[in-house]
């Protein structure tokens, strides 16, 4: 464990530590989707072979069930899916376990993931909000129909490129209303303005070259430097379960949250570590 001013960073797996943290006020996160959530290892020849097609998705199915589809593919699909969802909702019992009365799960989700992360929250938590996350750009998706039927050009696909990612809010379910709660804790209520400006549920946020680490999905900070000032208050808690490169952390650095992030992946904990410690000394600079 590292503790680099208010921030707590923890280098270990979520559903072993979760259980052993003190209540936290606002939980912003992307979790790794259900191809490494499940531990699945990926197919090292699909890799080789798709890197230069900028194919790799975030849920390869196919690599995981192996081959064509029928009716046996189908059930197999169906107990990965069941596999996947029960983890989620493990993770989400573990989190409002853990969350203060009032606050907010904000979590990232893929296109094929939403459902999942939608039924999980429904069982534990009261879904507020929908957020979409515009990406501005994205890998072209889906296998060019020209590689296996001649007289077919590259345009026919077997999908199409995804540009969007769903952010899910939820909250703890609360006694009373939220200005009862607000009096009790200080939390049930979004910051709708956090830079000043009216948001809506549609983010159109773009990575800028200071958004790029070797992680699968980092989001920019801008889009978490909103997040963070919309569902948590100044100097209450922040949790990212799943912290990655540690933007969520940098976020809380620059707009006075505390943070607590756990990484299970030693390079990735390590970039954290170095960037939330770059954040507090930025912060310290403009003091000066």
């Amino acid at each position: 464990m590292e503790r680099i001013g208010n921030c707590r960073l923890i280098l270990g797996d979520s559903f072993d530590v979760l259980p052993k943290l003190c209540k936290v006020d606002a939980i912003i996160t992307d979790p790794p989707y259900n191809y490494d959530l499940l531990n699945f290892d990926w197919n090292s020849k699909d890799i080789k072979r798709n890197i230069g097609s900028g194919m790799i998705t975030h849920v390869p199915y196919n690599n995981v069930l192996g081959g064509a589809r029928d009716d046996k593919w189908y059930k197999r699909l169906s107990k990965f899916d069941k596999k996947f969802y029960d983890k989620l909702k493990q993770f989400v019992q573990l989190a409002d376990a853990i969350m203060s009365e009032g606050a907010f799960l904000v979590q990232f989700s893929d296109h094929k993931s939403t459902g999942f992360v939608q039924a999980s929250h429904k069982r534990y938590l009261y879904i507020k909000d929908s957020l979409v996350w515009i990406r501005s750009s994205g890998p072209a998706r889906g296998r060019p129909a020209s590689r296996d039927v001649e007289g077919l050009p590259d345009e026919y696909r077997t999908t199409i490129t995804n540009m969007w990612e769903s952010i899910i809010v939820s909250q703890t379910r609360i006694i009373g209303n939220t200005p009862d709660v607000y009096k009790r804790t200080g939390l049930g209520y979004v910051n709708t303005r956090p830079n000043g400006e009216l948001v809506t549920n549609i983010f159109y946020d773009k990575k800028t070259k200071y958004d790029k680490f070797d992680h699968v999905s980092v989001k920019p900070l801008t889009l978490m430097c909103k997040l963070v000032q919309m569902y948590c208050p100044v100097n209450r808690i922040v949790l990212d379960p799943f912290m990655g490169t540690g933007t969520t952390g940098v976020a809380c650095v620059e707009h006075n949250r505390k943070f607590i992030g756990i990484e299970r992946d030693r390079n990735n904990f390590d970039i954290a570590c170095d960037r939330i410690n770059d954040a507090i000394n930025n912060q310290r600079k403009k003091l000066w």
